[in-house]
């Protein structure tokens, strides 16, 4: 929800108008969630205790990733390319207030809430499912092609189905072994 009154929205409400606004400044609405992310994590704007972020913060940001002024990327500093731009800002418009530069270029603390952590977190998730969901259609897979034997073999059998063949009497040999 954008709040008039204060310049704020939401970071998932910022997702979405991000994804309306056409490129090169805004996603657009073909962009994949996983490249949306990634220039979310990119922008790494400050998120309040509320789970919003500013409009203006927002908006230079989207300008930075789509233009590349002053990105960090990998091993770069991100904290000393957001100085070094806050003082370009400022030699180019001098009477602009600290809190003004402190909107268009934000200043954090490794230990402040970015809209990059959260991103960065959703998309170590997806790829954590991805994966285990991977690894379940190999073993199915594999089960689908392995031998009529081999598949019968007790010690694949879930243990409920053991106990439950184990406990039939009228067998005259032990039901764990003929399975």
């Amino acid at each position: 929800m954008y709040v008039l009154s204060s310049a704020r929205l939401h970071y998932k409400e910022m997702y979405k108008v991000v994804r309306t606004i056409s490129p090169p400044l805004g996603f657009g609405k073909n962009c994949p969630h996983r490249v949306a992310c990634k220039r979310l994590v990119l922008m790494n704007m400050p998120v309040d205790d509320d789970m919003s972020v500013h409009f203006t913060s927002t908006l230079m940001a989207l300008i930075r990733t789509a233009l590349e002024v002053k990105i960090a990327r990998g091993e770069e500093d991100r904290n000393q390319m957001d100085l070094d731009l806050q003082k370009e800002i400022g030699v180019i418009w001098p009477h602009l207030s600290q809190k003004t530069l402190d909107l268009l270029v934000p200043i954090h603390k490794a230990s402040d809430m970015t809209i990059g952590k959260i991103y960065a977190a959703m998309m170590i998730m997806d790829y954590y499912k991805q994966s285990k969901a991977k690894k379940l259609r190999q073993q199915l897979e594999e089960q689908k092609h392995a031998p009529m034997f081999q598949r019968m073999d007790a010690s694949s059998l879930p243990q409920e189905i053991l106990c439950n063949a184990k406990s039939l009497s009228f067998l005259g040999h032990s039901a764990g072994s003929a399975l």
